[in-house]
């Protein structure tokens, strides 16, 4: 449940959220959006990001962030849509299941490429 919109005064109008579409992510836009800041939702998952999007009427952004070198450009896109920004945040993250007695190096690696 989220802090009343006249109990919470921001400094910023306009935010992006990097891994918007659940979890961290996903309830800062929406405490955000109903303080009344103009979020711009980034994630992988399209479905999702298009659900939190219509719940909080930004514009939303589908991208993975271990393609990095299309940060840039997208970086850009956003905040002219956005016409500035004034808050940035990095909400993505991973945590792949492992059995007990495995050890997957490659979850290790892409836990690391998204998390870190």
């Amino acid at each position: 449940m989220g802090v009343p919109r006249a109990a919470m005064t921001l400094p910023w109008k306009r935010a992006i959220i990097v891994g918007a579409s659940s979890g961290m992510g996903e309830a800062l836009a929406r405490q955000l959006a109903d303080a009344g800041c103009r979020v711009a939702l980034v994630a992988r998952r399209e479905a999702e990001l298009a659900r939190v999007a219509g719940d909080v009427g930004g514009p939303f952004y589908v991208h993975d962030v271990t393609c990095t070198e299309e940060v840039p450009a997208l970086f850009q896109q956003i905040c002219r849509d956005l016409g500035g920004l004034d808050l940035m945040v990095y909400a993505a993250g991973i945590m792949p299941r492992v059995a007990e007695d495995e050890y997957p190096t490659a979850r290790d690696r892409a836990t690391i490429e998204v998390n870190v």
